[in-house]
């Protein structure tokens, strides 16, 4: 069985999308995914399945809760490895784990502006 991560965007957020954890947590077992673990109401969740296309189980995910819940969210889903490779590639080693922001993107950016971003972004040089 593979081990997934499950991001779901913009749900408990601002009394919209609500989508309590218990409910998803059915949700998830009614597609037969296994070992089902949340994150307080974030809509992060770990779970197991032996199905392999990270792809095809966003949509499915997204299209059971739309069903049960009249919202289609955004799901991005990853495997451990990918989570493993993000925590290694940390470019900032010494930034405590409340300090410090990863952003996972459902694709690629099209055109990314590094200028612009390096420019908004203001870093203490303690964490270099």
């Amino acid at each position: 069985m593979n081990t997934w991560i499950a991001l779901f965007r913009g749900i408990n957020v601002g009394g919209r999308n609500i989508l309590p954890m218990a409910e998803l947590v059915r949700d998830l077992q009614s597609l037969n995914l296994k070992d089902i673990r949340t994150y307080i109401q974030s809509g992060n969740v770990v779970f197991r399945t032996s199905r392999k296309n990270p792809a095809a189980l966003e949509k499915t995910i997204a299209n059971v809760v739309e069903a049960g819940h009249g919202f289609l969210p955004r799901v991005v889903i990853f495997d451990r490895k990918h989570l493993q490779h993000v925590i290694e590639a940390n470019p900032f080693p010494k930034v405590g784990p409340k300090t410090l922001v990863v952003f996972f993107l459902a694709s690629p950016a099209a055109a990314p502006d590094i200028a612009a971003m390096k420019k908004s972004v203001r870093l203490r040089s303690d964490f270099i």
